[in-house]
């Protein structure tokens, strides 16, 4: 099995701090760190910690950070091959304030992610799980499922951030990925979680909705099922957690058909993700 993933990598650079500052405040930090980042990137890694073979499409810039980031994906096994160097922008950048509660702030600057091209539809030969999130350009995650559909994947798309745009892409997708307010902003209006079966356009379609420290909900056409959040030890860094679940989903889906398990199984990488700092687990 080969889980292809179009999406955004960044270098995240983050804060440490007793609590998040507020409008006009300036505070100190305790602690800075650097790594690797950006939802493409960290889904891919949290694919590849499940037992799939990952195949990353995306953009970096020519620059340090960029054989940084080449360099830890790399040594998490990823294959490359697919993910390009920009000349003409710089890697992509993310400001993390990490309160000691495990609450942060983000900030990205998107550079080289902007640039993305989709795959062409040879590199997707043997693919059989696509994955994207929407921090690279809508068009691109549209040929990038248009791609992957003609070589017979599975199409998974995390809506974050929303992006009005992405509902051109929903008749593309046979899996999304939704937090509460992601589903907000597709609906209009706060909802249960079950009303994002309002968005499915073919019967074979689910959503996901996942609800934080209260698990996670799937949604098909006829059914809804909710499956609790995994025990936390405690909460130390909730950067990634959401992208964890994401990519353990992806890897889980062509293996496994107990839908039960599957959430069961991403809840727990969530859980674990959120009790050690960054959004991925240290070499």
């Amino acid at each position: 099995m080969s889980v292809c993933v179009f999406g955004s990598v960044n270098v995240d650079h983050v804060l440490r701090m007793a609590e998040l500052p507020r409008p006009g405040e300036t505070i100190l930090a305790s602690r800075s760190f650097r790594g690797s980042g950006g939802k493409g990137a960290n889904q891919a890694i949290g694919a590849a910690l499940a037992g799939a073979n990952v195949r990353m499409f995306g953009a970096v810039g020519d620059d340090a950070d960029g054989a940084m980031l080449r360099d830890q994906l790399c040594r998490r096994g990823l294959d490359l091959t697919g993910l390009a160097t920009c000349t003409d922008a710089p890697t992509g950048t993310a400001i993390i304030a990490l309160s000691d509660a495990g609450e942060n702030c983000i900030i990205v600057s998107p550079g080289a992610n902007l640039l993305a091209r989709a795959p062409e539809p040879a590199a997707l030969v043997g693919c059989t799980v696509a994955l994207a999130q929407l921090e690279t350009p809508v068009g691109e995650i549209e040929a990038f499922f248009k791609a992957a559909r003609a070589a017979g994947a599975l199409t998974i798309l995390n809506t974050a951030p929303a992006v009005p745009a992405s509902r051109g892409l929903l008749n593309l997708v046979d899996i999304f990925v939704f937090n509460e307010v992601e589903l907000a902003s597709y609906i209009g209006t706060s909802a249960p979680p079950r009303a994002a079966r309002s968005l499915l356009t073919h019967r074979t379609q689910r959503a996901v909705v996942t609800l934080g420290a209260r698990g996670a909900v799937l949604v098909d056409a006829a059914s809804a099922l909710h499956v609790p959040a995994s025990t936390v030890t405690k909460v130390v860094d909730t950067t990634g957690a959401g992208d964890r679940f994401c990519g353990t989903l992806a890897a889980l889906v062509e293996r496994e058909s107990n839908w039960r398990t599957i959430l069961e199984t991403a809840n727990a990488a969530a859980a674990h993700c959120v009790e050690h700092e960054g959004a991925v687990p240290a070499l």
